[in-house]
C-alpha cells in the first residue's frame, strides 16, 4: 500500500506538458485614402486584428490556413469568428522569415452586412519588394472605403496558455489524498 502512495505522490510530482495557442496581433498604420462612400470611415482609423493558431509558425513557414481565431477590425466594421455569418470569405496566408517573425502577409475577409444585404470587406497584405502595391491596409463597404498605401503595419506574436495550472492539479490531488485518508480511518462495522 505504501508503494502505490509513493508512486502517486510521485506523479504529482511530474512537470505537466504546457499547450498554449499562440496570438498573432497585427496593427497597421492609419489610412491615408478615401475613396467614393466612404461612410464612418476616416483617416484616423486603421485595419488591427488578431489571429490564433494551436502553435507557432515556425521559421522560414509559408502557412495558408483558418485560425482557429480571428478578429480584424477597421475601425468600423469588425469581423470575428464569432459574429462572422455563414457567407463569410476569409483567408489567411502568412509567411515568416528566419527569426519566426511575420514578414508577408495577405489577409482577407468578406462579410455580409445589413441593410441590403450588402458587404462589409477588411483585407490587409504586405508582398514584398518587387509587387505592384507592396503594402496595403483597407477597409470598406460597397461603394466606398479607405486604404492605406506603402506603409506595411506590425505583427506581435505572443502565447495563451489554454491547461490549467500546475497548483491546481496539486491542490486536486492533496483533496483526493485527504479522501484516501478518511476512508481509511474509517472505523468498520464488525467491531
Amino acid at each position: 500500500m505504501r508503494l502505490r502512495f509513493a508512486l502517486f505522490l510521485s506523479l504529482l510530482a511530474l512537470p505537466l506538458p504546457m499547450l498554449a495557442d499562440t496570438v498573432y496581433t497585427y496593427k497597421g498604420y492609419n489610412f491615408n485614402e478615401l475613396y467614393g462612400d466612404s461612410g464612418d470611415l476616416t483617416t484616423k482609423d486603421h485595419v488591427s486584428g488578431t489571429v490564433t493558431f494551436t502553435q507557432p509558425l515556425g521559421d522560414n513557414s509559408t502557412v495558408v490556413v483558418t485560425p482557429i481565431a480571428f478578429s480584424f477590425s477597421d475601425g468600423v466594421s469588425t469581423i470575428t469568428n464569432l459574429t462572422a455569418v455563414p457567407g463569410l470569405y476569409l483567408n489567411v496566408s502568412l509567411e515568416t522569415n528566419s527569426l519566426g517573425e511575420v514578414a508577408y502577409w495577405e489577409i482577407f475577409m468578406q462579410n455580409e452586412v445589413s441593410p441590403d444585404p450588402g458587404y462589409a470587406y477588411i483585407y490587409t497584405e504586405n508582398s514584398g519588394e518587387g509587387a505592384l502595391d507592396p503594402a496595403v491596409d483597407g477597409g470598406a463597404l460597397e461603394g466606398g472605403g479607405a486604404y492605406t498605401y506603402h506603409a506595411p503595419g506590425k505583427w506581435t506574436e505572443s502565447s495563451v496558455s489554454t491547461v490549467p495550472e500546475p497548483s491546481a492539479v496539486m491542490l486536486l490531488g492533496t483533496g483526493m489524498l485527504g479522501l484516501v485518508g478518511m476512508v481509511r480511518r474509517k472505523p468498520s462495522a464488525n467491531c
